[in-house]
C-alpha cells in the first residue's frame, strides 16, 4: 500500500505531463472533426475488434498498424489522432493495450466517435 501511496505522490508532485493522463469525459470536437474517411473505417474496425474481445497486441498490430498501411494512412498519425480522441494528447501508452484495459463498451464508442 505504500508503494502505491509513493506512486501517487510522484505522480501529483513531480512527474512530466508526459507520464499524467486522464481519459476525456467527453468526445473532443475539434479532433474528431478532422479525421478522414479511411481513419473513420479504421476506427470502427477497431470498435469491432475490441467488442469482440480482441487482444490489446491485435488492435495494436493487425487493427492501427497493418490496417492503417493497407488504407494508405500513416500509421503515426493514426496513433496521434486516437490519443486526441481519448486523452486529448498526441501521445500517450502502447494504444491497443491501453483500449484494450478501458471498458470496451466506452472505448468502442468513442472509435465511431459518439459522445
Amino acid at each position: 500500500m505504500a508503494r502505491l501511496e509513493n506512486a501517487k505522490k510522484w505522480l501529483d508532485n513531480y512527474a512530466p505531463d508526459e507520464f499524467r493522463m486522464s481519459v476525456l469525459q467527453q468526445l473532443p470536437g475539434e479532433a474528431a472533426g478532422k479525421i478522414s474517411g479511411e481513419m473513420k473505417e479504421l476506427f470502427e474496425l477497431a470498435a469491432s475488434e475490441l467488442e469482440n474481445g480482441a487482444s490489446g497486441e491485435t488492435l495494436q498490430t493487425k487493427v492501427f498498424y497493418e490496417g492503417a498501411k493497407a488504407r494508405g494512412l500513416q500509421p503515426k498519425e493514426v496513433f496521434r489522432v486516437a490519443y486526441l480522441l481519448f486523452l486529448g494528447k498526441e501521445r500517450g501508452p502502447r494504444l491497443g493495450e491501453f483500449l484494450s484495459s478501458l471498458d470496451r463498451a466506452f472505448a468502442a464508442k468513442r472509435l465511431r466517435l459518439q459522445a
